[in-house]
């Protein structure tokens, strides 16, 4: 080839060879390209984007075409793809945007999807948070403790609760249930059949349940209690029980419990009586009245005691004596009970 003059141009996608002789040929050996021109001074050219190409390196098995606007690092890339992994691409139908999601991964996508809980049925561990809803929210919307301690705020009061009806409501007024209603509603004293405390009017029967343990005291129903220390003999003594006014005008159960054997009287007896007291001063002289006594015991020994009452001209109130069928060698404890009945 004396005296002929060749070109060779080559860029990434294409090879240029010009010859001033008759014929002209290049081959590019790293894309698996050649060319031939066959006229004098012409120029071969042969691109990627023209030829049909056979390359080990693409090993595509087909013709390619229509990469001239291919981008020359696109370009690099692909000539460096082996047939396996052209392989996997095969039949792959996703866009550039769909590619670029994969960028921000920094594990195995499975494994941190199995870090996430499922829709259905989740169970949260260590502290969840959610949305505090508007207050009064009606939904299927997850209510936080906010929430909840919210609502629980503005349910402050008995007529919120829907198994109440209260109107129109009073001091020491009740709630009572009214079964024909299913509620609790608000009743005064007097509509729930209550009796007050103080000035209470009763109707109808009044049945006497018992009273348990009687307390102390000078009312009806209430028990006052006093023990006399005396020596008693054959003459009546004032047991000075009513004096200072202790027991009110009204009339008394009156039970004696007796154990004076030790100066010579009962063991263990019992004395009872209905005896009427008048607590007011008094004007008649030496008025006598003596009170039957009905007696049981473990043991009498013939010995007796006798109560009456009397009451004497400028003293304050009828006295209650005592007396027995015997004198007694020394003084001993009789304690009296007195149950006020009217």
């Amino acid at each position: 080839m004396a005296n002929e003059s060749i070109t060779v141009n080559q860029s990434v996608n294409s090879v240029t060879a010009t010859s001033q002789s008759s014929a002209a040929s290049i081959t590019d050996i790293e894309n698996n390209v050649s060319a031939t021109g066959t006229t004098p001074s012409a120029s071969a050219t042969q691109s990627i984007s023209t030829a049909s190409a056979t390359s080990s390196s693409f090993a595509l098995g087909a013709s390619l075409s229509s990469l001239s606007g291919m981008l020359t690092a696109t370009a690099d890339a692909m000539a460096l793809l082996t047939a396996s992994e052209v392989g996997i691409l095969d039949g792959a139908s996703v866009t550039t945007a769909q590619l670029n999601y994969l960028t921000s991964l920094s594990s195995d996508v499975q494994a941190q999807l199995n870090l996430k809980a499922p829709l259905a049925s989740p169970t949260f561990t260590g502290n969840p948070v959610a949305p505090t809803q508007s207050a009064g929210n009606n939904s299927t919307r997850i209510a936080t403790t906010s929430y909840v301690d919210s609502a629980i705020s503005l349910e402050n009061t008995l007529v919120e609760m829907d198994d109440t009806t209260i109107t129109s409501i009073g001091d020491n007024e009740l709630l009572q249930y009214d079964s024909a209603s299913s509620k609790w509603i608000n009743q005064t004293l007097t509509e729930a059949g209550v009796a007050p405390l103080a000035g209470a009017t009763f109707t109808g029967t009044i049945t006497h349940q018992g009273l348990g343990s009687l307390t102390s005291g000078t009312s009806i129903d209430q028990v006052y209690n006093s023990v006399v220390a005396m020596q008693v003999t054959t003459s009546y003594q004032d047991t000075n029980i009513t004096q200072s006014s202790a027991l009110p005008t009204g009339t008394y159960a009156m039970l004696i419990h007796v154990n004076d054997s030790a100066g010579g009287g009962s063991a263990e007896a019992y004395y009872s009586a209905v005896v009427g007291v008048y607590g007011g001063t008094t004007s008649a002289d030496d008025f006598r009245s003596e009170v039957d006594l009905h007696r049981s015991g473990g043991s009498d020994n013939g010995k007796m005691i006798f109560i009456q009452t009397r009451s004497e001209a400028d003293t304050n109130n009828v006295r209650i004596e005592m007396s027995a069928n015997f004198d007694a060698s020394q003084s001993s404890n009789y304690t009296f009970k007195f149950r006020r009945l009217i």
